[in-house]
């Protein structure tokens, strides 16, 4: 998997910040979630490849994956 441009972090107000990273490969896009205390923030994002593990959702034709581990494999 290779890392799109598109990141960001929201904070909630009842937790601290979540991070967004999309992710995209052969087969099309995936959301990536990566909240805080599940997996480790991402301070400076690079191209990939990563590797993601997660949970996998799926709501109207979209893909999400609540990630617990999140790495750059070298």
């Amino acid at each position: 998997m290779a890392s799109s441009p598109r990141h960001g972090s929201q904070p909630p107000k009842t937790a601290g910040p979540c991070q967004f990273v999309t992710l995209e490969d052969e087969h099309g896009l995936i959301e990536v979630t990566l909240f805080p205390g599940t997996c480790p923030a991402v301070v400076y994002l690079t191209m990939g490849p990563y590797l993601a593990s997660g949970i996998i959702d799926e709501q109207y034709g979209v893909l999400t994956l609540t990630a617990h581990s999140f790495e750059r494999v070298t």
